[in-house]
This record gives C-alpha cells, sequence and structure tokens, in this order.
C-alpha cells in the first residue's frame, strides 16, 4: 500500500514541476523583445565594418564613448576597442574629457589599451567576498573611509 501511494505521489509532483517548468523560461512579449534588441545589438557590435564604423566616428566623435558602456555590459569591451581603433586613429579621435594639446593620433592606442586593460581588472574586482559553505564564518567586517575632515572657519565678534 505505501509503495502504491508513494508512485502515486511521485507522478504527481512530476507532472506538477512538468507544469511548472513549461512556464517558468517564458518572457513577457515585452522581455521577449528586450531580449531580442539586447542578442541585435550584440550581433551588431562584432560584424559592423570598418568603413561603416569610420563614418559613425565621422558622424559623431563622441560615438566610440557612447557605445562603449554597452559593450563592457555585453562582456565585449576588449574586441569592442580592437575594432574601433584603427577608425579612431583614421578620424583624429579627441576625447572630450582630456584638455590640451598633448593629444594626437598616436595617442588613440595608449588609451585604448589602457581602458581595455583597465575592463579586464574590472570583472574580477569585487568589494565582498563569497559567503563560507560551511555553516559557521567568523571574521571582522567594517573597513574603513579615510579622508575628509578640515572644517569651519573662525567667529566673528560683535
Amino acid at each position: 500500500n505505501i509503495l502504491i501511494y508513494f508512485i502515486i505521489s511521485a507522478l504527481i509532483i512530476y507532472v506538477e514541476i512538468m507544469i511548472f517548468l513549461r512556464y517558468i523560461d517564458k518572457l513577457s512579449p515585452e522581455g521577449k523583445e528586450l531580449y531580442e534588441q539586447v542578442v541585435g545589438y550584440k550581433k551588431y557590435l562584432k560584424t559592423v565594418e570598418e568603413p561603416k564604423l569610420q563614418q559613425l566616428i565621422k558622424d559623431d566623435p563622441q560615438y566610440f564613448e557612447k557605445v562603449l558602456p554597452y559593450a563592457v555590459a555585453l562582456g565585449m569591451e576588449t574586441e569592442w576597442i580592437e575594432k574601433c581603433e584603427k577608425a579612431l586613429t583614421k578620424s583624429n579621435y579627441h576625447p572630450v574629457w582630456i584638455y590640451g594639446s598633448g593629444f594626437d593620433s598616436s595617442s588613440v592606442s595608449s588609451i585604448t589599451s589602457s581602458i581595455s586593460n583597465s575592463m579586464e581588472g574590472f570583472g574580477s574586482a569585487s568589494a565582498f567576498s563569497a559567503p563560507s559553505s560551511s555553516g559557521s564564518s567568523s571574521g571582522s567586517g567594517g573597513g574603513g573611509f579615510s579622508g575628509g575632515g578640515g572644517g569651519g572657519g573662525g567667529g566673528g565678534s560683535w
């Protein structure tokens, strides 16, 4: 008797799990559309050709900078930087956030290399440690903040 109840219970649970799994991975229409846009944008970043990229940078000198955060979010920053380097050099790219006359087209390689190296370390850096897998934990917390201070000024007299 117990075996029959066990088998029936297992079948009921199996059917419930199958029904649940059928609906769990479904995206809403808006979610599906957004997902397709992200996949399409990632494909664009991978396949955009150099002449098109040169024209986009010529039309909008900050195009590289505007797209870079999206490339980072999609894990394609190194690929995007390498793809843009030649077009940036040809367009005499000058970042808006660098002032002065010391920047020229040969500096593009240095900047793109620095950005790429910074991004490689970005994913591995973390301000938090992973939780312990054992049942206990110990250690110290906190950390600190240094700096600041100063203050005030003198008072006046009547």
